[in-house]
C-alpha cells in the first residue's frame, strides 16, 4: 500500500536525531503482527525523524494506521518516553483502546464516555481531545498529562483552536499526524 510523509519543521539536532532510535528498535511481539507494507510505513516514519520533529503519515483507508501508531506508542514506552494518543471521537477512542489491548499495551484513556479505563500511571494515555481541552485547559480540573510523543489520529482535523492549544502545549514532543485525506 501507498503512503506519503510531510514533514513540517527543522531537522532535529544530532541529540534529538539519537533520540529517535526508539522507532528503530519496536517489541519483538509487535513488529511480529505487522504487515510488510507496515514496516515499511514504521522504516519511513523512523527515517523522517531524523530530519524533522512533526510528521504527517499518510496512507489509505484500512491499512492499520491505528496498529502502526499502537505499535509506535509501544516502542516509545520501552523506551521509558510517554506517550499521548489524541482521538476526536468516542468511537475512535473506543477503537484505540481496543488495539491497545489487543497488542498488551499498557495505557490509559481520558475520555468522559470511559471514566473506568483511567490509568494515570501509563505511560501512554489515549485521550478523547474534547474531553482533554475541557478537563486541562478550560476547567483546569488537572493538568495536561506528559508527553514526549503525541500522536494525532484523523490529524486532518487537528487544525482546530483547542485541538491547536493541546497540540501547542507540548513544544518539544515528537509529533505525529495520522490521516487517510
Amino acid at each position: 500500500m501507498k503512503h506519503t510523509m510531510a514533514l513540517f519543521d527543522e531537522a532535529p539536532s544530532l541529540r534529538e536525531q539519537t533520540d529517535a532510535g526508539w522507532l528503530d528498535n519496536l517489541p519483538a511481539p509487535i513488529l511480529s503482527i505487522f504487515r510488510d507494507y507496515q514496516h515499511k510505513l514504521i522504516t519511513d516514519t523512523a527515517a523522517a525523524m531524523r530530519r524533522a520533529r512533526r510528521i504527517l503519515v499518510q496512507a489509505p483507508c484500512r491499512s492499520g494506521k491505528t496498529t502502526v501508531f499502537c505499535g509506535m506508542s509501544a516502542g516509545a514506552s520501552n523506551h521509558q518516553l510517554s506517550v499521548l494518543v489524541l482521538a476526536t471521537r468516542t468511537k475512535l477512542v473506543r477503537q484505540i483502546n481496543e488495539r491497545m489491548d489487543s497488542m498488551n499495551i499498557r495505557h490509559g484513556v481520558i475520555a468522559a464516555e470511559m471514566p473506568g479505563y483511567t490509568l494515570g500511571s501509563a505511560r501512554v494515555q489515549v485521550a478523547s481531545v474534547d474531553t482533554l481541552y475541557r478537563r486541562c485547559i478550560v476547567d483546569k480540573k488537572m493538568p495536561l498529562p506528559a508527553a514526549d510523543v503525541v500522536i494525532f489520529d484523523e490529524a486532518h482535523l487537528a487544525l482546530g483552536t483547542s485541538r491547536q492549544k493541546i497540540l501547542d502545549a507540548y513544544p518539544n514532543a515528537w509529533k505525529f499526524g495520522f490521516t487517510a485525506t
